[in-house]
């Protein structure tokens, strides 16, 4: 039976789940909620995607409505949509009514049952909130995945993470130079995930059976140390100088600026809890869905 799916944005991530669930043979009915004012061009797509404007400052009545006429809701929206954006989506999904619902909610990201409440980064508690909210409803009401995917590969290697940052003059130079700054310890392990991988885990869990997978599912390319990252770089050609950021400096750093988001998050993987897990735990290893690690992305990626 054909499913009619719901894409709530259309940025990197949405992009990417929207590519792969257009391959898939079950051909699943798409629509991608787009904010008024939003320049995306989806028209490349022609009849195969259907556009309906809305945006997430709706009540959560308003976004009920919207959502009425669909059986799988996936929100594509991360952080930048604000604080309390998740939560008002996932009311939004559990009021609306028509067929019976299945929801992903935006956690691609790190695993907050383990990290729990009152870390360094307030938007985590919010996720909590959110699986909280989803836990306590009856299946005969909603049903829904929860996608833990670590950090998205891309954003391991922009400079505003602060982990890999590449020499501006290294276009100019014969030898490629870059920064690696390890979070807390050489030692400590990230679980990554390209946002491309993550649209065909996405699709595949949603639609490979007659109904979604359910739960929170693990997923990875690669988990590797700081130490290994370094190496593989260096490997790769490139002349790495390293730094060490320990937990009292990122702790510091936070404490002379509360504002600081990007202390916010060092200091998650710097903290090493629940941002990294076993690839043979995870659902694309079971499912034997084959992905290339960090050394095959740093290959196709950075010339």
């Amino acid at each position: 039976m054909t499913k009619s799916i719901l894409l709530i944005g259309a940025g990197e991530l949405g992009l990417a789940i929207l590519e792969t669930l257009l391959e898939h043979p079950s051909k699943p009915e798409i629509t991608v909620l787009l904010r008024p004012s939003s320049n995306t061009d989806l028209s490349s797509y022609g009849t195969r995607v259907r556009v309906l404007h809305g945006d997430i400052s709706l009540s959560v009545e308003e976004l009920a409505a919207l959502f009425e006429e669909f059986e799988v809701i996936v929100s594509a929206i991360g952080f930048t949509s604000g604080p309390g954006s998740q939560l008002k989506l996932a009311k939004a999904v559990l009021q609306s009514q028509g067929v019976k619902k299945h929801y992903v909610p935006w956690q691609f990201g790190v695993d907050y049952d383990t990290i729990g409440r009152g870390s360094s980064q307030p938007l985590f508690d919010e996720q909590l909130d959110v699986r909280d909210l989803l836990r306590s409803q009856s299946q005969d009401q909603i049903t829904w995945t929860i996608i833990s995917t670590g950090l998205f590969t891309s954003f391991l290697f922009n400079p505003a993470f602060g982990v890999v940052d590449f020499h501006p003059d290294k276009k100019a130079e014969k030898t490629k130079k870059v920064t690696v700054t390890a979070l807390g310890s050489w030692d400590n392990k990230l679980t990554i995930t390209s946002a491309e991988n993550i649209g065909l885990f996405t699709n595949r869990i949603l639609l490979d059976h007659s109904e979604p997978e359910e739960g929170v599912i693990f997923v990875g390319d690669d988990t590797v140390t700081f130490g290994t990252l370094a190496q593989v770089l260096e490997e790769k050609g490139w002349q790495v100088e390293k730094r060490l950021a320990t937990v009292e400096e990122l702790e510091n750093d936070l404490r002379q600026n509360t504002e600081d988001v990007g202390a916010r998050y060092k200091l998650v993987w710097a903290r090493g809890r629940g941002v990294a897990w076993d690839l043979d735990e995870c659902w694309n290893k079971r499912n034997r869905v084959e992905t290339g690690g960090v050394a095959e992305w740093i290959e196709r990626n950075l010339k």
